[in-house]
């Protein structure tokens, strides 16, 4: 801290020293709201956190999974695919997994999504999973791709 107010590489700093610690699992931002603000601050943290991420389950406040999701695909070219939510518990997120020639991908999408277009290398595998409001995750919906 310098002068009362936090450097901007501060927050940034301390991330990159708890990853070299052995056993420790991450960090915890209370809230993010007032990093918004700071544009220097908020940028630092892009380029440590690269990804979204859920939060961990809380399974004490409602332990009930959502239903597996319907996958399917509805157009090859382009790639589009499709899921629907089962009856019962409603998904917040989905989780949806593919898996290209170069890796997996992963993607938190909002629970009023309901399809995606995919671009660029054709997946070997889609999965899609329903996550609840409380972290619960579903069962996972898949698709393989077939040999040729």
């Amino acid at each position: 801290e310098a002068g009362g107010k936090l450097k901007e590489d501060e927050i940034a700093r301390q991330i990159q020293l708890t990853r070299r610690q052995p056993g420790a699992g991450g960090n915890i931002l209370y809230s993010f709201h007032w990093l918004q603000d700071n544009h220097l601050l908020a940028g630092s943290l892009r380029s440590e956190y690269r990804e979204s991420a859920l939060v961990p389950a809380s399974p004490w406040l409602g332990g009930t999974p959502p239903p597996k999701p319907n996958l399917k695909v509805v157009s090859s070219v382009p790639l589009q695919i499709r899921w629907l939510p089962g009856e019962g518990e409603p998904a917040r997120w989905w989780v949806l997994q593919y898996q290209t020639r170069t890796g997996w991908v992963t993607e938190i999408l909002t629970g009023d999504q309901r399809a995606r277009n995919l671009t660029g290398d054709k997946p070997q595998t889609i999965a899609v999973t329903a996550v609840s409001r409380t972290g619960v995750a579903s069962a996972v919906a898949a698709l393989v791709a077939r040999e040729n």
